[in-house]
């Protein structure tokens, strides 16, 4: 038989421990309601990135939403927040609206004046625009897009405009449905401020850079399709706090005329999957000659040739690339992994080709891949300092 003694010290201690699993349950960066991942990521002392609820799809309809129809030559709607002139509307604040249908020539823009989160679910859309951003996001607190579950949407500019989306403020891209975005001239997407995506399947044909933005670039559990004639995904800043890129769990297949991916400060990828062809590949690497210590080295170009030479590395930063988990096809016509600073590589399984630096680094190089074969490069891992801590690398 039990003593009182030992029940009262075996409750104490199931007490403690539901106490703790309670305590460390509140601390677990998850959304209760969707199981979404929410809260602060830390990247480093300079960059992190708050993701919230509301940055993941939910269910418009309990929202009393506005629909907007796409009619072909002209839209229907109803609402005090939307002006409406033929194929092209304005919302002019704050709210969810649901839009459906095709255009044949218009726009949607969205300006809200009384600077309020505006929600865009889009539910079957084809926007054709000749001389406008088929979505452009003037003014707002902040504008989600959604793609609702099953759902094909395509947006299509034929002008000369900065975007075929493009957004002055913070631009959210979520939902599990389809959204195919062709550029005729400039960028894809196009975002002044940060540019969070969670979930989607996203297809950008651009002349210019595939996906922009400035302040920075964050990707969770999305699969991203790049072909473009510019950077695939660019983020540029002149505030090293800003400028940066991560991905998480995400899946990139990038074709790019310039760099694959391009951070003008930290690129962060986590448990990614990326299939990277830069600059037309390896093969279209610039010709080497032998210097007069008989190394070999780049085929040297006229200071005029050099600016008009884009970057063509697959995957590039300013500062630090930290890459932790994922498996990595890399194509490049010059270096396949390039910063300026920092390279970190843990874990990972990666296939190089790489018509010049498999991996360099200006400071330091620290590498564990799970594996590393580079199959074609003109240096392998170049670096001031250079840490193989495992891994097998050939």
């Amino acid at each position: 038989m039990i003593s009182s003694k030992k029940f009262d010290l075996i409750a104490i201690v199931l007490t403690a421990l539901v106490l703790v699993g309670t305590v460390y349950a509140m601390f677990i960066p998850k959304d209760i309601l969707t199981g979404n991942v929410t809260g602060v990521f830390e990247y480093s002392d300079l960059h992190s990135v708050t993701i919230t609820a509301d940055d993941y799809y939910s269910d418009y309809a309990k929202s009393s939403p506005v629909k907007i129809n796409l009619k072909g030559d002209y839209i229907e709607a109803s609402g005090s927040n939307i002006a409406l002139d033929g194929s092209d509307a304005t919302i002019l604040g704050g709210g969810v609206y649901v839009l459906s249908g095709t255009l044949n020539d218009g726009s949607i823009t969205v300006d809200s004046v009384d600077d309020a989160e505006v929600r865009l679910i889009l539910n079957g859309v084809n926007i054709t625009s000749s001389d406008f951003s088929p979505v452009y996001i003037n003014q707002s607190a902040k504008t989600v897009i959604s793609l609702v579950d099953g759902s094909e949407n395509i947006l299509t500019g034929n002008s000369e405009t900065d975007g075929v989306i493009y957004s002055k403020d913070d631009l959210v891209i979520n939902g599990s449905g389809s959204l195919a975005v062709n550029a005729d001239f400039a960028d894809g997407i196009k975002a002044n401020d940060t540019l969070k995506i969670t979930e989607g399947n996203i297809t950008v044909t651009a002349a210019d850079d595939g996906i922009n933005a400035n302040d920075c670039i964050v990707s969770i559990n999305a699969s991203i399709t790049v072909n473009s004639g510019g950077d695939a995904i660019k983020c540029e800043h002149t505030e090293e706090e800003k400028g940066f890129i991560a991905f998480e769990k995400t899946k990139i297949s990038l074709t790019s005329g310039g760099d694959g991916v391009y951070a003008s400060s930290g690129l962060y990828m986590n448990n990614t999957d990326a299939d990277i062809i830069s600059g037309g590949g390896s093969k279209n690497a610039v010709k080497k000659q032998n210097d007069f210590r008989g190394f070999g080295k780049f085929q040297e170009n006229s200071s005029s040739d050099a600016e008009d030479t884009p970057s063509t590395k697959a995957i590039k930063a300013g500062t630090n690339i930290v890459i932790n988990g994922g498996n990595f096809n890399l194509n490049s016509a010059e270096d396949a992994i390039h910063s300026d600073k920092d390279v970190t590589v843990n874990n990972g399984v990666f296939g190089i080709l790489s018509g010049d630096d498999a991996v360099h680094a200006e400071m330091n190089l620290v590498a564990a891949p799970q594996t590393m074969d580079i199959k074609e490069c003109y240096e392998g891992l170049e670096g001031a300092y250079i840490t193989v801590n495992g891994g097998e690398i050939s």
